[in-house]
């Protein structure tokens, strides 16, 4: 009996109707700030850490999910997001999160997708006649970037880093590395699973297999380091089997010492929304406390 076949209708670029744009970066590097002040942007989106989004690229890399199947699937959810992030259906109404809608959209912005945006017909003929960037702010997944350009060939990278020591130190301050976590971590990641002592650890995918025992052994400002330079590590290898991308790089401190040059750079003829120049004075203040 022969077997039915199943896929997603394959959502390539040319059918989406919108540019994706990888925001990429390890954390505390300065992504989501960059993530905020475009997605200020008039017909620009931020999409802060997609759950699915970030999951997807990982299981493909530990061959826990087909390739061909990975594919189709993130393109299939790219193109649904954008109904819930133009609709604002899966907006952050806290003010609170750093992806609080209203940091980045006027009242008016919300009151129009809340009321004269009605449903996906109307963002489709939104999305045909504008031009709609989505901004997917993917943590950790600049190791991934040969795998993402699988999704969508000509999408636009931008990857942000930041000073190391300034970077070690505040992921140090999280304590997302101590013994704890290890044991019984508090985010829905994909881990490494190894036992020692008689307990199941679970250890971070950028972990390297040879460095397991070293990485146990180091302490919390070792294990800091290790994570900021692994990432740099990763992403340079991505990039490198990904080939030619439309990368861009970021420097936070660049950010936060002159906000406009870095969206010129990233977001070319792109016009401002009614938040843009306060999330660009917040950028200049702190880049002055600094």
């Amino acid at each position: 009996m022969k077997k039915d076949r199943y896929a997603y209708y394959d959502f390539t670029q040319e059918r989406l109707g919108f540019e994706p744009v990888f925001l990429l970066g390890s954390c505390r590097s300065g992504k989501s700030s960059l993530g905020r002040l475009m997605g200020s942007l008039r017909d620009h989106y931020h999409v802060e850490e997609d759950w699915l989004l970030l999951m997807l690229p990982l299981m493909a890399r530990a061959g826990l999910v087909d390739r061909r199947v990975f594919v189709n699937m993130a393109r299939a959810w790219i193109s649904e997001k954008v109904y819930d992030v133009v609709l604002m259906r899966s907006a952050s109404f806290r003010p609170t999160d750093h992806s609080y809608v209203a940091r980045m959209k006027t009242a008016g912005d919300i009151e129009t997708a809340l009321t004269r945006l009605r449903g996906r017909g109307d963002v489709d003929r939104y999305l045909r006649s504008s031009k709609v960037r989505v901004i997917f702010n993917l943590a950790e997944l600049g190791s991934c970037a040969d795998l993402l350009k699988e999704i969508h060939p000509r999408a636009l990278y931008i990857h942000v880093d930041r000073s190391a020591d300034a970077q070690a130190a505040d992921i140090r301050a999280k304590a997302w590395y101590d013994q704890a976590q290890l044991v019984r971590p508090s985010n829905r990641q994909l881990y490494r699973l190894v036992r020692r002592n008689g307990r199941t650890l679970y250890l971070p995918f950028w972990v390297r297999p040879a460095h397991t025992e070293a990485f146990l052994r180091m302490g919390a400002e070792e294990r800091a380091r290790y994570y900021v330079s692994e990432h740099r590590r990763l992403t340079l290898r991505a990039r490198r089997r990904a080939g030619r991308l439309r990368w861009v790089d970021v420097r936070y401190e660049d950010l936060l010492r002159d906000p406009p040059r870095v969206l010129k750079a990233v977001a070319p003829g792109a016009r401002a929304g009614g938040r843009t120049a306060e999330l660009v004075r917040e950028l200049r203040r702190r880049g002055r406390a600094s």
